[in-house]
């Protein structure tokens, strides 16, 4: 395992931690009270996503883990028990405890989504960047066709409330968030609205947290675009929008 202490950050990390905090925000889950072996299994779970591949590898004995950790055998056999759950690890009796390779790994788990967000590795977002086209280009066909009036309704709100607020980063991430979960509603598929967490995730870590005017406004327009092409359920006028959103999205991300 890597020798830095916890907390110990790069330069640049501060706003790693942010996004990771806005995530949970926006899927309303409060991990920021933590017992302390969530907090070593967050801890462990970011250094193995900063190791590379280590799969098959074994981890220290308990003693030493401990001793790395500060922390009593309970808590640290708790931590990996939930390490465990995320499909991170695994125990086996009288080996000890593996590595699992990343395939294994719950890569949809919110836990994991956030933590990623404070490690940001390029090859992980790249791969989230094509799952979420994937899932997007099916939700919008759908929506454009299903979409109910309170859900359209919804939309609407959200570019409203994104006009409005376009120099408030706070509320206008949040009302993203609106917009792209109601999109995901709106599809009537079960399994398409259970990937909200994927979609957030992606939609933080792109987005600029110092964003300029111009470029926050063209987005704007787009999702106006896209609400006006589901409004008027145009399936194919909505893929081209939601092609050009997410472009757009990912332009910015590099500009930072």
């Amino acid at each position: 395992m890597p020798g830095g202490p916890a907390g110990e950050d790069k330069e640049g990390s501060v706003r790693e931690d942010i996004k990771e905090t806005i995530f949970y925000g926006l899927l309303e889950k409060d991990f920021g009270a933590r017992t302390k072996a969530q907090d070593l299994a967050r801890l462990i779970g970011i250094e193995l996503m900063n190791e590379g591949d280590r799969a098959g590898e074994l981890l220290p004995e308990e003693q030493s883990l401990c001793a790395r950790y500060l922390v009593g055998r309970s808590i640290l056999r708790e931590a990996v028990k939930l390490l465990v759950g995320k499909g991170m690890l695994s125990v086996r009796r009288g080996i000890g405890t593996r590595i699992e390779p990343r395939q294994s790994w719950s890569a949809f788990d919110p836990e994991i989504l956030g933590w990623q967000l404070s490690v940001a590795d390029p090859s992980f977002w790249r791969d989230l960047d094509e799952t979420r086209a994937i899932i997007e280009f099916s939700a919008i066909r759908l929506a454009a066709v299903r979409a109910e009036v309170d859900q359209k309704n919804l939309l609407s709100q959200a570019v409203h409330i994104m006009r409005e607020n376009a120099e408030t980063v706070e509320t206008v991430i949040a009302a993203r968030a609106l917009f792209h979960s109601t999109l995901l509603k709106s599809t009537a598929n079960k399994l398409l609205e259970g990937t909200t967490a994927l979609v957030f995730a992606n939609l933080v870590f792109h987005f600029n947290l110092q964003p300029h005017n111009g470029e926050e406004r063209q987005l704007i327009e787009h999702y106006a675009a896209l609400y006006k092409a589901i409004d008027q359920n145009k399936p194919k006028l909505a893929e081209d929008v939601m092609q050009r959103l997410l472009v757009s999205g990912r332009a910015n991300q590099e500009r930072k």
